[in-house]
């Protein structure tokens, strides 16, 4: 049975490691992280990263690191902190990264893990009888992302930085919206606490009567309650569109 941590804004949308260690048991196993996040976009620190590996090692716990988004990263480096290059991390830690957001084949389905051999072996007994047989045609394409030269992605994070900086702008500039800045993925996840209707409600008025396209936030757990998840993977144009019609849309409830 999962035992689910609340990511808060006060805490910048990642992991509290006090927290977390604090909600371990004796039938702990497993320490799950997904950095870069959705729906916040929000990376953990190497910081947070360090206590957390400690936490695992002191409690003798395998690390299930979801790093999907860990080339979508605007920080200095080209991918976003992981927690298996922390030493004494890559024999406890598995990976999960695929092709779907660093080379836009989302539905091609096509993923990969990273993992000690023991751990292979035993990943390997369960996929056996769930996944088999990836078509060719989604193997040729994924060689040639990964062979190719790779300044593509760097494009396509750079274009993601500046709708990201779009957003930012137009949602801080709403009176009673406030907004954390993501470091990674292609999401934004502002704050309409103050609007006085549940995250559920404000995103079907904002589709039905606005034609805006929101996430509601409790769809991912109480604590996504009170925010809208918008995703900037549109046109730059759109983004400016969209936010231009979101600020018409709140200020009318003000």
């Amino acid at each position: 049975m999962p035992v689910e941590v609340a990511a808060t804004e006060s805490n910048g949308f990642t992991l509290d490691p006090e927290e977390v260690e604090s909600r371990i048991t004796s039938r702990t196993k497993m320490l799950c992280i997904t950095s870069p996040g959705n729906p916040t976009g929000c990376v953990q620190s190497k910081d947070s990263l360090e206590a957390l590996a400690h936490i695992a090692m002191r409690h003798n716990l395998l690390v299930l690191s979801d790093e999907i988004y860990a080339r979508i990263y605007y920080g200095k480096e080209p991918v976003a902190p992981s927690i298996y290059s922390i030493p004494g991390m890559a024999e406890r830690t598995i990976i999960i990264n695929g092709f779907s957001k660093t080379y836009s084949m989302d539905g091609w389905r096509l993923g990969w893990t990273v993992a000690s051999e023991q751990l292979t072996r035993a990943i390997l007994k369960v996929r056996q009888y769930t996944t088999v047989c990836v078509n060719t045609f989604i193997q040729s394409g994924a060689a040639v992302a990964l062979s190719a030269d790779q300044t593509c992605v760097q494009e396509m994070v750079g274009e993601f930085a500046k709708r990201r900086g779009i957003l930012l702008r137009g949602l801080s500039a709403i009176q009673g919206v406030t907004v954390a800045e993501p470091m990674g993925a292609f999401y934004v996840f502002p704050n309409i606490k103050t609007f006085g209707r549940s995250s559920a409600d404000l995103a079907d008025w904002l589709l039905s009567e606005h034609g805006i396209a929101t996430v509601a936030g409790s769809v991912f757990g109480d604590a996504g309650e009170g925010y809208l998840r918008i995703a900037y993977s549109c046109s730059t144009s759109e983004c400016e569109r969209g936010v231009e019609r979101l600020a018409t849309a709140l200020g009318s409830l003000r």
